[in-house]
């Protein structure tokens, strides 16, 4: 079972993944009051709305993301008009599932890094078994 660190790390990917790929429009969407709606974003990103209260790295992850929103001129003015409005659509499978294949590709990437480095050890290792056995037949 994961423990709380995992979990947060688990969530903060989460986000990080949803807002590689999320559109302005999406974000538009769900602009409540200048931020984004906690509840709409915690069933894109399947996780509980605490988790946007609890976890500091995803809370600052969250507030830099809208304030960095919020400096966009074409966001800012759409978003005061969106407010008024209900969401266009419900959140879907789909958004789930390509945050995931983010989310998965960069464990990927990091996994793919760390069995090149292990690799590069092996090798090293090898030479140092060749120059023992070498040494062996020396003595």
């Amino acid at each position: 079972m994961a423990n709380g660190q995992q979990i947060a790390q688990e969530n903060l990917d989460k986000f990080l993944a949803w807002k590689a790929t999320a559109t302005e429009q999406e974000c538009i969407d769900m602009m409540r009051n200048g931020k984004l709606n906690r509840t709409e974003l915690s069933k894109v990103l399947d996780i509980g709305k605490s988790a946007f209260r609890q976890n500091p790295a995803l809370k600052a992850a969250l507030e830099a993301f809208e304030q960095a929103l919020a400096q966009r001129p074409r966001f800012a003015s759409q978003t005061q008009e969106s407010d008024a409005q209900p969401p266009r659509r419900a959140p879907t499978s789909h958004d789930k599932n390509a945050s995931k294949v983010v989310r998965l590709e960069r464990e990927n990437d990091a996994l793919r890094a760390q069995v090149l480095e292990l690799k590069a050890q092996l090798s090293r290792y090898k030479e140092m078994e060749e120059v023992i056995a070498e040494m062996g037949n020396i003595l």
